[in-house]
């Protein structure tokens, strides 16, 4: 309201002739003259000055006469919270957020937050409520806050709220993994038989202990990756036997795996001989090795055994033999051990000796049949040639120059020996007979001019007895 005042202190309301917001910036149709008085309607908190202007006269001069006024303006009741920044956060563990909220009236004049709130709500557990903090599963963090920023630690899915006397504003988070502080790794087993798959993951924990797969190129042994979605996640085939160590790293953080393969079950044997010809009675090593489908050696079980037809087999050990040579010719040498074989061809060569060995007792018992037989034989011939030399030649030797006639049919001529004697003689006439003979007999016995006897075999073979021999002897030059 405007009013003049006079000299001695009296007052009148007056009209103004103009009403002026004189602070810069103002917006001059905030006020509104109304006669004596004007109408501030202010939207903007702030300092203004109100500024009344007019003129007065007394009939006799005019006077130019303004007045002003300071005015503040404060802002109004809270309407508006806004947290300041995106809407939506994509962060890991390890970083941390700036929340900055403003909150205005009506008029989007700031209005102090003092009694401003904070939460924040989990939402793999439930979802957030409509009015920020009204939930069993939401968290104050006001104190938290306080120093103007959040740090997102635990992995996860959050809506963080401000409100004050019912008005909030909210924000989605998302939490991903921080970077490695430790790795690990995670083995369905830490032994397996050659050919055999087992799964194993690799793992490590960030500063804020969120625990993570993560994947790995750098492994000493290649390994199966499982899922390429699946980060983190190998299967492991060994087909070596043996005791591996595989490394991986990570994040410069190293790592190692000790793993054993045991070999598989048998799949093939392979027979070596220590010759493979050889005389009879000779002895032969044979030794055989398992191997399982991957090439690794498989010790032979107790139940392992060797043929050798025709031989004599010792064993040394589960997998080693001791061959005696018995029988002559080739045969197949065999192993045999859990459904699987192997076999090489072995030659014995024949010997006397080895054909008697081969025999057994029975051949000795023949050979001396055979012996006696021929002992027996011998001795029929030689007692033949006796009675026949007595009951052909029985003379005195008075009649040593009997002279026996050619026509006398009386008394027959000697048959000759029937085999050979056995032994030359001690002494026997120095030559053999010479053509011309005093006597012949049909069956090509001669007698010489000394009483001597003379026969010839089919093979040439001269054969004599003199007038005091019983037996015929060969005559040798």
């Amino acid at each position: 309201s405007a009013f003049a005042i006079d000299q001695r202190g009296n007052q009148r309301p007056v009209a103004p002739e103009t009403w002026l917001i004189s602070t810069p910036g103002a917006n001059q149709e905030w006020i509104v003259a109304s006669g004596a008085s004007a109408n501030f309607y202010a939207s903007t908190a702030g300092q203004f000055t109100i500024q009344a202007a007019l003129t007065w006269t007394d009939g006799v001069q005019s006077i130019p006469l303004t007045s002003s006024e300071p005015l503040t303006v404060i802002p109004g009741v809270l309407s508006e919270v806004e947290i300041q920044g995106v809407t939506d956060y994509q962060v890991t563990a390890d970083d941390s957020i700036t929340l900055d909220v403003i909150a205005r009236d009506a008029y989007g004049n700031v209005v102090p937050a003092s009694a401003l709130k904070w939460f924040i709500h989990d939402t793999s557990v439930s979802n957030a409520p409509g009015e920020c903090g009204q939930s069993q599963d939401s968290s104050e963090i006001t104190n938290v806050v306080s120093s103007g920023s959040w740090a997102a630690g635990v992995e996860g899915s959050y809506v963080i709220c401000a409100i004050q006397n019912g008005w909030q504003d909210r924000i989605d988070v998302t939490v991903t993994h921080g970077v490695a502080v430790e790795i690990w790794h995670d083995a369905e087993s830490d032994e397996l038989t050659a050919g055999e798959l087992i799964d194993i993951d690799l793992w490590a924990r960030d500063s804020a202990g969120n625990e993570f797969r993560f994947a790995e190129s750098t492994w000493t042994s290649p390994l199966f990756v499982v899922d390429d979605d699946d980060t983190g996640v190998y299967r492991y085939q060994g087909t070596v036997a043996d005791t591996h160590e595989l490394t991986y790293s990570h994040n410069g953080l190293d790592g190692s795996w000790t793993v054993t393969v045991n070999y598989a079950e048998l799949d093939s044997i392979v027979l070596s001989l220590s010759s493979q010809e050889a005389e009879q009675q000779a002895t032969i090593t044979a030794s055989a090795r398992g191997f399982d489908a991957f090439g690794n050696e498989v010790p032979l079980s107790n139940g392992a055994i060797l043929i050798a037809p025709g031989h004599d087999i010792q064993a040394t050990s589960v997998d080693t033999w001791q061959i005696t040579l018995v029988a002559d010719g080739t045969v197949a040498i065999t192993v045999a051990d859990q459904g699987k074989s192997d076999e090489k061809p072995l030659t014995s060569v024949g010997t006397l000796s080895g054909f008697f060995a081969a025999g057994g007792p029975l051949y000795y018992v023949a050979a001396g049949l055979i012996g006696l037989v021929v002992i027996a034989l011998l001795g029929v011939v030689f007692a033949l040639l006796r009675r026949g030399n007595s009951n052909d030649y029985d003379f005195d030797d008075d009649d040593d120059d009997y002279e026996y006639d050619d026509d006398d049919g009386d008394d027959e001529a000697p048959e000759g020996p029937a085999a050979g004697p056995t032994t030359g003689p001690v002494s026997g006439p120095a030559t053999a007979p010479e053509p011309e003979v005093e006597e012949s007999t049909d069956d090509g016995v001669t007698v010489d001019e000394d009483g001597t006897e003379w026969w010839e075999d089919e093979d040439g073979t001269w054969y004599f007895r003199t007038p005091d021999m019983d037996d015929w002897e060969v005559f040798e030059e």
